[in-house]
Parts: C-alpha cells; structure tokens; sequence
C-alpha cells in the first residue's frame, strides 16, 4: 500500500484547560496608577483587594480572548456538518462486499504489530472488538458530527454590528464591574465624569490590551448587571491562588 501522510492531530484539549490565577499579576506601576483613580472613601484593604481581582479579570479576558468572529464560526460548522454527511453518504454507497474486505482488513490492521500506518486506540478498539465493526464507529460518529454542527450552528446569531473586539471589551468590563461588586457590594458608576470609565480607560491602556472600553459600553454591561440581565453569577468567589478551569470560548 502507498504510505499515508496521517494529518497532525489538533489538541481538543486546549480550550478546556484551566489556568493559575495571579493575584499580583498588575505590576506596582500599573497598581499604583489605577488606584490614583479609586474613591478615596475606600480604605487600603479594599483598594488591594479589588486591584487583585482586577489582575485576575485580565488574565481571565485574555484567556477566554475570542478571536473568531461569529459569522466565520459558522460558515466552519455548516462546513463541518456537510462533510460529515459527504463521508455517511460514502459509506452509505459501499456495497455488502466491500464493506466485508473493509471490515476484515481493519481487523488486520488493528493487529499488525508493526503497521505503515496505525489506526488510533479507538479504531484499534471498535477494529478488533466483539462488533468488529469499525464501519458502524464512523457512522455514527459522523451523524453525530453533523446534528451536533448543525446545533450549535444555529445557537450563534452573527451580528453585523457587535464586533468582536466589543465582545471582549464586555467580558473584561463584566470582570471588573463584578470585582468592584464583589468588594463594595454595590455596582460601580458609569455616568459621564464618574471614576469607573476612567478607570477602565487606563486599564486597558495600561495593560495594552487594545480593546474599547469606552463609557457608553460600560454602561450598557454594567446597567445590565444592576438589573441582572447577564448570565453572570454575582458575587463571585474569589479566583485568587486557585486553579480555575476556563470556560469554552463562545460567542452566544
């Protein structure tokens, strides 16, 4: 047989992966110039520990970064779900036969103690299993692929004026405002000349993160978590020391 070139696998492990949350992640300079911007009437212990919790919302943002627009999501997913449906429909015309050589030589394969080309632990299983059925494996596997494409298709609704360096801008505000909660407990202001948009303003450019945090869009996210409008659990337990696990990036 000619010798196949096996595609590089991707690490689907890697959006699932947690992360150590630093507590003195903002270096003193930056510390120092956000906390000029505080309302002197929090004490000392308080401004440390909300500009902790700030530290550990940018490393979350930055984590949780979205980088694929919604609309390219899914174009990828409609493309994944018809190929999974080309590759039912390829098995769909093999004939009994053919699916019998296959069948046999997967076995074979599955076997060989030194093969050109390995099957993976999973195909070696369902290969050489009681079923024998490796055939039967990959349809349902594509089926599934395909409704499970299919699904969360239609879970995204592209937006031709959300951008998605908006979308982080929100996260990283939602972070904030919830430290800010999560300390003061009460929601930080947002009106024009008020500390928090400044605030957010030299977070950002502090930390370079290049994301549009002006004060219309901090009251849009901070007005809505007032009213408990986000999806957000606050107050949050502090992150601080704790390995957290990160979240699926998702644009819904």
């Amino acid at each position: 047989m000619r010798k196949l070139k096996q595609l590089d696998r991707p690490d689907f492990g890697a959006d699932r992966r947690g992360i150590w949350f630093d507590s003195n992640y903002l270096l003193p300079k930056v510390k120092n110039t956000l906390e000029a911007l505080l309302p002197k009437r929090m004490s000392r212990p308080e401004k440390n520990s909300f500009l902790s919790l700030v530290g550990e919302s940018v490393q979350e943002t930055s984590w949780l970064r979205l980088d694929t627009p919604a609309n390219v999501q899914s174009e990828q997913l409609l493309i994944l779900g018809q190929r999974a449906r080309a590759l039912q429909q390829a098995i769909q015309k093999l004939s009994s036969e053919t699916r019998s050589t296959l069948r046999a030589q997967s076995v074979a394969l599955a076997i060989h103690p030194e093969p050109t080309v390995p099957l993976s632990d999973t195909g070696i299983n369902f290969a050489k299993g009681s079923y024998a059925d490796l055939l039967g494996y990959f349809w349902d596997a594509a089926q599934d692929m395909e409704t499970a494409a299919a699904y969360a298709s239609s879970q995204i609704t592209p937006s031709k004026t959300v951008r998605i360096s908006q979308m982080n801008a929100k996260s990283l505000i939602a972070g904030v405002a919830g430290d800010y909660y999560e300390v003061m407990a009460q929601w930080p202001p947002y009106s024009k000349g008020t500390w928090f948009p400044e605030f957010m303003k030299m977070l950002v450019s502090q930390q370079k993160m290049q994301l549009p945090c002006g004060r219309a869009l901090i009251e849009t996210v901070v007005s809505a978590m007032s009213k408990g409008q986000t999806g957000m659990s606050v107050p949050r337990l502090s992150r601080t020391g704790t390995f957290v696990r990160a979240m699926s990036k998702s644009q819904t």
